[in-house]
């Protein structure tokens, strides 16, 4: 079952409007993300999982049942808290704090107003579950908290397994707002670029649409008046930068990125 990142009514907003900034360390992150599983319905299945971050100390508050089984307790620094890193492998360490580190910049170009509605996807951090199999991390970040300057402190992180369809070893940020399109912005470790841009151009966007419509390359090549080989080397830089191998992989992240 798909994540759900966006239901009409948004209660991570809600909460984020209702949280006032001295109590982000005092509310019951459980009984908060138990609520949303009336909404977000695959919260509990087994590829995914649920953790509170704490942006300023790297922190998880709150980690839920799924992440403790998949990851154990070993991350466990007290009572309520435990370090992102333990669940990470030693090559995504460094990425990790580069992607924070990123999501924080790509935070400031937005105004105020709409850094609540924020909803940013990190994808291809390698996590090491106590299973051994691999776990390549789609995670949704949803800000909970904020900072003085409005950029976010607390996030909420919706995370599931996509070893089956990465294959790629670098990372990349989709930041997007869920009121309007006008503050899309973008991070790539492999580049170490940030882009105020959607991760994909317009032209892939037309392309992946009409894909995601089941044509084939000559159909689309009608449809936008271009050549078969330019929608080939199109959808070739869209695997190619998303990470993935084939077009169904392809369909599917940018179906969770709420790209098509």
């Amino acid at each position: 079952m798909l994540i759900q990142t966006e239901p009409e009514s948004n209660p991570v907003a809600l909460f984020f409007e209702e949280l006032p900034k001295e109590q982000a360390h005092q509310i019951n992150y459980k009984d908060f993300v138990e609520s949303l599983n009336y909404i977000y319905d695959s919260l509990l299945e087994p590829w995914t999982f649920v953790a509170v971050l704490d942006l300023d100390r790297l922190e998880i508050l709150y980690a839920n049942e799924n992440c403790l089984q998949l990851f154990g307790e070993g991350g466990k620094s007290s009572a309520s808290q435990y370090l992102p890193f333990a669940f990470l492998r030693p090559e995504s360490k460094p990425l990790f704090k580069q992607a924070i580190s990123q999501f924080q910049n790509m935070v400031q170009g937005v105004p105020p107003k709409h850094r609540r509605l924020l909803k940013t996807q990190l994808v291809g951090l390698r996590l090491k579950p106590l299973s051994g199999k691999p776990w390549v991390s789609f995670a949704t970040l949803l800000p909970l908290s904020a900072r003085a300057d409005g950029t976010p402190k607390v996030v909420l992180m919706i995370n599931q397994n996509i070893s089956h369809l990465y294959n790629a070893h670098f990372v990349w940020l989709r930041q997007s707002c869920t009121s309007t399109s006008q503050y899309n912005a973008g991070f790539h470790s492999r580049t170490g670029e940030v882009f105020n841009h959607d991760i994909l151009s317009k032209r892939e966007l037309e392309i992946l649409k009409l894909l995601a419509r089941g044509l084939n390359s000559q159909c689309i090549a009608s449809e936008l008046a271009i050549s078969v080989n330019t929608v080939s080397n199109h959808r070739k830089n869209m695997m190619d930068r998303v990470g993935v191998g084939d077009t169904s992989a392809l369909l599917q992240i940018a179906q969770w990125c709420d790209l098509i």
